[in-house]
C-alpha cells in the first residue's frame, strides 16, 4: 500500500483503486443524540422491536451500556434505573442444572409455572450472554455480589470442546473463536481459569492462525 498525495492506493489482483479522504466525514460526534438513542434502547423501545432478537436482549443491554460508558454518558442513568437494569440483569442467572450455569439472553421461557418443563435446550444459559451480563454489571459499578461466582464457572467449563473450543451453549453445535473469547472473558472477570483446560485452549488458538502472504 502507497500513499500519493494524502490519498491511499491499493492494488487487487492487478486492478487499482483509490482512497480519497471526503472532508464531510470528519464531523462532530453527536453526544447527546447517541446518549438519547442508548437511553431509548434501554428504557422505551417498544417490545415488538426486539421480537426477531428477543433471545439476544442481554447483547442488546450491553451494547446500550457500553456505548453510554464510552461517551462519559452513564451518569445521565438515574440511581433508580441504575437499580432497575441491575435487577433485570440478575433475573437472567440460571444456576440450574450446573451445566446450564450462566446468563440467559432472555427470561422468554422463564414462566413459574412451565419453566421446569422446557427441554434443556429451550432453557439454558449462553456463554456470549453470559459475557455481556457481567460486562454490564461492570459498567453499571456493580461488586457482582449477587453472582454464584463458582456455578458460572462451572457452567463455562461443561462448554469446553476436547479441541480446546467453547460450545455457545450445552446443547449449541457452534463452536469458534467468539465462544473462546466469551468464556476467556467471562473467567478473567471472574479471576478464575481453573475449571477449564488452559494448554488445549492455547493450542486451539495457535492452531486457529492462518498466515496469508501478499505479493507485492
Amino acid at each position: 500500500m502507497a500513499a500519493s498525495s494524502g490519498c491511499e492506493e491499493e492494488s487487487t489482483n492487478d486492478v487499482s483503486f483509490r482512497i480519497i479522504p471526503n472532508p464531510a466525514w470528519r464531523m462532530e460526534l453527536l453526544k447527546p443524540i447517541h446518549t438519547n438513542y442508548c437511553r431509548h434502547l434501554l428504557f422505551k423501545a417498544s417490545p415488538v422491536d426486539f421480537q426477531e432478537y428477543d433471545m439476544s436482549k442481554m447483547t442488546f443491554l450491553h451494547f446500550a451500556l457500553t456505548t453510554l460508558d464510552i461517551l462519559q454518558s452513564i451518569e445521565t442513568l438515574t440511581q433508580k434505573e441504575n437499580e432497575d437494569i441491575v435487577e433485570f440483569i440478575y433475573a437472567h442467572q440460571l444456576l440450574n442444572p450446573p451445566d446450564a450455569a450462566g446468563f440467559l439472553g432472555s427470561t422468554t421461557l422463564q414462566l413459574k409455572e412451565q419453566k421446569n418443563s422446557f427441554p434443556i435446550q429451550w432453557y439454558t444459559s449462553h456463554v456470549t450472554m453470559t459475557y455481556a451480563a457481567l460486562v454490564s454489571l461492570l459498567t453499571l459499578r456493580n461488586n457482582l455480589g449477587q453472582l454464584d461466582r463458582y456455578k458460572i464457572l462451572q457452567g463455562v467449563a461443561y462448554l469446553q470442546n476436547k479441541d480446546g473450543s467453547f460450545r455457545a451453549g450445552p446443547s449449541c453445535s457452534e463452536s469458534d473463536m467468539r465462544f473462546v473469547y466469551s468464556a476467556v472473558c467471562v473467567c478473567y472477570i471472574l479471576n478464575d481459569f481453573s475449571l477449564i483446560d488452559v494448554p488445549k485452549l492455547l493450542t486451539y488458538i495457535r492452531n486457529s492462525l492462518v498466515t496469508v502472504e501478499f505479493q507485492n
